[in-house]
């Protein structure tokens, strides 16, 4: 069984001969545990059964100043202090611009050039397309945590039309 049938039978609700898994790592976790198994390449040795596929485009993350990195949505990461994600330092959505900020273009070519090659290598695994943030992690990190809570409650239509242009890109 390869580990793409593991993960088709668990989802068909059957019994694969082993439960397929991901294993994967923060970079200083990564780190960490390579020194303590002794070996830089042991990811490649783990046999995930998935294969992420990402749909950001080639440009998508931009160092704009020093560990500042702005991803396609124009957030902005701190990664002084996370080095994988970071934290969000500036906002990108308000009510008085949630009908006019620009999105990435879903379309774009680019968020797919890399797909072919990844496809040939790795037809064992079962593959899935990573959009990142979905809905509410992706409303959070545009407009604020504490706006988007609050908004749910004292300004519903921002809220929804945020979370609206927001699945619009993903769909």
């Amino acid at each position: 069984m390869t580990n793409r049938d593991r993960v088709i039978a668990a989802i068909e609700h059957r019994q694969p001969d082993r439960t397929p898994f991901e294993v994967g790592f923060t970079q200083p976790a990564y780190a960490r545990y390579a020194e303590y198994v002794g070996d830089a390449a042991f990811a490649g040795k783990i046999d995930n059964c998935l294969a992420t596929l990402s749909t950001a485009p080639a440009d998508a993350w931009q160092e704009v100043r020093p560990r500042i990195w702005r991803d396609e949505w124009g957030v902005e990461w701190d990664k002084h202090v996370d080095p994988d994600i970071g934290v969000v330092c500036n906002r990108v959505v308000t009510s008085a611009n949630v009908n006019t900020f620009p999105c990435p273009d879903p379309a774009d070519p680019s968020r797919y050039e890399r797909y072919e090659e990844a496809l040939s290598a790795s037809s064992d695994r079962y593959r899935v397309a990573n959009i990142g943030f979905s809905l509410y992690e992706r409303a959070w990190t545009l407009a604020g945590m504490e706006d988007v809570m609050a908004g749910m409650v004292l300004d519903k239509p921002f809220v929804h039309r945020l979370l609206d242009r927001i699945l619009e890109v993903n769909l």
